[in-house]
């Protein structure tokens, strides 16, 4: 999918661990290194572009799926295969590198994971699949920031 004019915005999706371990990242440990390409969507976020770290988890015995947003992040480097830092080294399998995208946060970080309702609450409809990469216009990542910061923190 070609990129907006300007300045583009995302979801991203991981699972809770990793955005825990890496911070301000975009990572990927089970892609293929280089001379393969970047993970499906890395190529599409650029400097200064602004995605929304989302993660899916089950949260007490109901095992009831709960959407957590745990930042929002302006990208201030672009894709690169590199070293992982000693944190994540515990949950990526074994892979010292990874393909990494930085990003500092966007307005105040959060200090722990906030509860919004799915993500077809915000934008009408469910089109995120197994994509860890989505692109979203400016006024539903607006949206989904104004509802994230009138939130409490509660996630158990």
């Amino acid at each position: 999918m070609p990129r907006y004019k300007g300045r583009n915005y995302f979801v991203v999706r991981h699972d809770l661990a990793s955005f825990q371990a890496l911070p301000g990242f975009i990572w990927n440990s089970g892609a293929n290194p280089p001379p393969s390409p970047p993970p499906v969507g890395f190529r599409q976020v650029e400097d200064g572009d602004r995605w929304i770290s989302f993660a899916y988890t089950t949260s007490g015995a109901r095992e009831k799926a709960t959407s957590l947003v745990t930042g929002f992040y302006t990208c201030t480097r672009e894709y690169r295969y590199g070293k992982l830092p000693p944190k994540p080294l515990a949950i990526a399998e074994g892979k010292k590198r990874a393909w990494l995208t930085k990003g500092k946060d966007y307005g105040a970080p959060l200090p722990e994971p906030v509860v919004i309702p799915p993500l077809s609450y915000f934008l009408g409809a469910n089109q995120f699949n197994q994509r860890t990469i989505s692109r979203i216009s400016p006024q539903q990542f607006e949206a989904i920031k104004k509802h994230t910061h009138t939130r409490p923190s509660v996630f158990p």
